[in-house]
Parts: C-alpha cells; sequence; structure tokens
C-alpha cells in the first residue's frame, strides 16, 4: 500500500437479513477527511463497525495503517462514574480530564455522573473521552453522528477541541447534515452501498 494510505476497502461486502454492503471500495488517505451520505437504514454505521472490527465481512477486505479512533452514535459513558473518571479510564491524567471537559463547554462537571447530564452534555463527555485517547503517530477518526444533540453555541468549542487533538488524523464521518462536513472541510460522498443505489 501506498505510504500516505491509511485505509483501503476493497469490494467489501456484508449481508445481515440480506445484502446491506455490496462491493464497496474506498481509499483514505493521511489527514483526508471524508462524510458518508446516505439514507437512514443504508449500512453507515455497519461500514464503521466493520472498519473498526466489531463486525466480520461476508466478502472483500479492509487494510488498516494506522490505529482506529472510534465515536460510536451512542454516548457509551460508563454510569456508575464520574466525568473525569470516565476519561481517566482511557489513560487521561485527572487534570488533562478537567481541561479537556472545560475545552468542550463542561467546567463544573468532572464530578458529575452522565444521568445528571442532557443528551447534549453527555454527547460533548463522550468527545471529551476521544479527545482523552492516547496520541499515536497515524489515527483513524471514526465519528457517527458525532454531534447529535450539540447546540450551536457549543459546537464552536467542540469543534476547536477536536481540530486541535485530531488535525492530522484521517477522518471519516457520517452525518445527516452536510452542513457538519463543510464546517469541518470533509469531502461529501454519497455512499452506495448497493449496486443501483
Amino acid at each position: 500500500m501506498d505510504d500516505n494510505i491509511i485505509m483501503k476497502i476493497n469490494a467489501l461486502s456484508f449481508a445481515y437479513d440480506g445484502p446491506l454492503i455490496e462491493g464497496f471500495s474506498l481509499t483514505l488517505h493521511e489527514g483526508e477527511r471524508v462524510c458518508l451520505s446516505a439514507a437512514s437504514g443504508k449500512g453507515k454505521t455497519t461500514l464503521l463497525r466493520l472498519i473498526a472490527g466489531l463486525e466480520r465481512p461476508s466478502g472483500g477486505g479492509i487494510a488498516l495503517c494506522g490505529s482506529v479512533r472510534y465515536l460510536f452514535q451512542e454516548d457509551r459513558l460508563l454510569p456508575w462514574f464520574t466525568l473525569e473518571k470516565n476519561l481517566t479510564l482511557v489513560g487521561a491524567a485527572p487534570e488533562q480530564a478537567r481541561e479537556v471537559l472545560a475545552d468542550v463547554g463542561l467546567e463544573g462537571w468532572a464530578g458529575a455522573y452522565p444521568d445528571e447530564l442532557s443528551g447534549g452534555m453527555k454527547r460533548r463527555a463522550a468527545i471529551a473521552r476521544l479527545i482523552c485517547l492516547p496520541r499515536v503517530e497515524r489515527e483513524l477518526l471514526l465519528l457517527d453522528e458525532p454531534f447529535n444533540g450539540i447546540d450551536a453555541a457549543t459546537l464552536d468549542l467542540v469543534q476547536e477541541a477536536l481540530e486541535r487533538r485530531f488535525s492530522g488524523a484521517a477522518w471519516l464521518m457520517v452525518t445527516h447534515k452536510k452542513e457538519e462536513a463543510a464546517r469541518f472541510g470533509a469531502r461529501v460522498m454519497d455512499a452506495k452501498f448497493l449496486p443501483g443505489d
């Protein structure tokens, strides 16, 4: 594979109660940002799960030359831990955890539990946890509906925090809002997962 390629998907297929993805190919280079656009239920989240190794393809292949950083569609915060503890579990020092929470507009919430937060606040906490993951040389960022529930006022803060941490990473984003792709400089790709789509 080319030294600059971080991910290459070749003729990927996946079936679940019938074909969901068939013959899909995509190449992503270091630093490139792509936003997948397709109707609900058409396989976008499944593709991210396949890339992350959480599902097995029925055909084709995925070659990765880097580490995957995955923001799930669900926030997946551990409800029995405070926000600070949710972040230190992925390797952040307590002081760093508090700083990153402040960066996404959650200053003063480090001691709160997830069930004390609104949906948008939980989403920002999940993004803060993603930002706290240890840095590695080559990163592929998978973002599944990353900004659901985040209001416009705090989206600027979240964008700045993500840009600081993942400026050199490759991004593969799934969102129904194309303006979010434009905001992050991502190329919008109309994903055709099945022949005839």
